[in-house]
C-alpha cells in the first residue's frame, strides 16, 4: 500500500540549506531515505524536485535565490559555447565554463548536476554523463571546491 502525504516537507524540515552551518548530524541520501516512511519513489521523485543533492555525506538543499542564479549561469555558460540545451550534451560540456565563470563560490558538481536533471525531462534525458564524464568527476568538482561542501 502506497504511503499518504507528500514527502517533500518532511524533507523540507530535515535538511538544511547548502552553504550554511552544517547540523551536527550528517544524514546520507541512503539514511534519509532509510528513515522516512514513504517508498523510495516517493522520495527519489521529491529529491529531484526540490534539487536535493548530496554532498561529503550531508544531504543538502539549495535556497531557491541559488538555484535561480545557478540556472543564469548555467545558461551564459551554454550561450558562450554555443552548447544548444534542447539537444544532449555532456555534463562537463557546461561544467568547464561554468566553473570559470559562475558568481557562486565553491559550487559543487553535485548541486550543478541535480538542476540539471531536475530541468531535463526524464524520459530521454538531456544532459548526460560522457565516459570522459565520469573519468573527470574528481578532477572538475575539486576546480571549484576549496573545502568540502
Amino acid at each position: 500500500m502506497p504511503s499518504t502525504g507528500w514527502p517533500h516537507q518532511l524533507l523540507k524540515d530535515l535538511l538544511p540549506f547548502w552553504g550554511e552551518q552544517p547540523p551536527l548530524q550528517k544524514w546520507t541520501k541512503r539514511e534519509v531515505f532509510a528513515n522516512l516512511p514513504f517508498s523510495n519513489g516517493e522520495l527519489e521523485s521529491a529529491w529531484v524536485d526540490m534539487i536535493l543533492f548530496e554532498c561529503d555525506s550531508y544531504s543538502l538543499r539549495p535556497r531557491a535565490k541559488t538555484v535561480l542564479v545557478l540556472w543564469e549561469d548555467i545558461l551564459n555558460a551554454a550561450t558562450a559555447e554555443a552548447i544548444p540545451l534542447d539537444t544532449n550534451f555532456s555534463l562537463n560540456a557546461i561544467w568547464r565554463p561554468l566553473v570559470e565563470h559562475t558568481s557562486i563560490k565553491e559550487l559543487p558538481w553535485e548541486f550543478y548536476s541535480a538542476l540539471l536533471k531536475r530541468v531535463a525531462p526524464a524520459e530521454g534525458e538531456l544532459a548526460r554523463k560522457t565516459e570522459d564524464d565520469m573519468n573527470l568527476d574528481s578532477k572538475l568538482s575539486g576546480m571549484m571546491l576549496e573545502t568540502p561542501c
